[in-house]
């Protein structure tokens, strides 16, 4: 029904598709997580994937930048 109305292109590429596209624009991969009866997902900005990568080289390196 909802493929007919043109609501949903099919079921269930949505998420793939949202992967795929954060991918193509070089952001970090989004996270789903699941709470009851719904989803969350997280999806991230440029300037939060470079700075995650910052803090993760931090970490991993034990020296300040």
């Amino acid at each position: 029904m909802f493929q007919y109305m043109h609501i949903v292109e099919a079921w269930g590429t949505g998420i793939p598709r949202v992967i795929t596209s954060c991918k193509q624009y070089g952001l970090q991969e989004p996270v789903f997580e699941e709470f009851g009866d719904g989803i969350k997902a997280t999806v991230y900005r440029l300037q939060a994937a470079k700075a995650s990568d910052k803090r993760q080289k931090q970490a991993t390196s034990g020296k300040d930048f």
